[in-house]
């Protein structure tokens, strides 16, 4: 057991450094006319391409199981290239016995009709037991801020027992969205 937690630091140290770059990106995207990577940002698809080379789903699953859900990506046309699956630890204790696996999925592109593949994505790792689901940006995960409606412009989808609501581009900055994301926070942690 201790190797697997060495294991588990040392892949979220290496992701400290491809977080920071990505971090830098999506506050970026999250302001109106800024540029990354020479392009205007300011869209859901301009943080998930913020490399410029491929295009990222980062998914955060919270089931009652140690071993990560398996996530449905046959509804992605094109399919991801690959997905990773990461264990964040809970240190805090935040969300009880509970785990949160973040799956960083890489596509070539954006997937056609994405708001379709997150909706379906979302609810069906619902059906399979996931108590919440939320798509992120890169870097936007934080237990001290789990579903808050300060980072809510950095959420674009999100499903619990009330099902799966997709923002649009316009939605992210709205008291709308902060409230649907605060309402997921609020169920996540009462069924802690």
């Amino acid at each position: 057991m201790p190797d697997e937690r060495l294991n588990d630091l040392a892949r979220l140290r290496a992701r400290i450094g491809e977080t920071a770059t990505a971090a830098a990106a999506i506050a970026a995207s999250t302001r109106t006319g800024s540029r990354a990577n020479g392009r205007m940002m300011g869209t859901i698809r301009d943080a998930i391409t913020w490399s410029g080379s491929d295009a990222m789903l980062s998914v955060f699953v919270v089931t009652a199981a140690r071993a990560p859900l398996q996530l449905d990506w046959s509804v992605a046309k094109p399919p991801p290239l690959r997905v990773r699956t990461y264990l964040l630890e809970d240190v805090e204790g935040v969300l009880g016995d509970r785990t949160v696996h973040e799956h960083d999925a890489v596509f070539t592109d954006v997937p056609d009709e994405l708001e379709a593949v997150l909706e379906s994505l979302s609810t069906k790792a619902i059906e399979d037991g996931a108590s919440a689901v939320w798509l992120g940006f890169e870097g936007s995960f934080s237990f001290d801020f789990l579903l808050s409606p300060e980072i809510a412009a950095q959420i674009y989808a999100v499903a619990d027992a009330d099902g799966a609501a997709v923002a649009r581009d316009v939605d992210l900055r709205s008291d709308a969205w902060a409230t649907r994301v605060a309402q997921a926070r609020r169920r996540l942690l009462a069924d802690g």
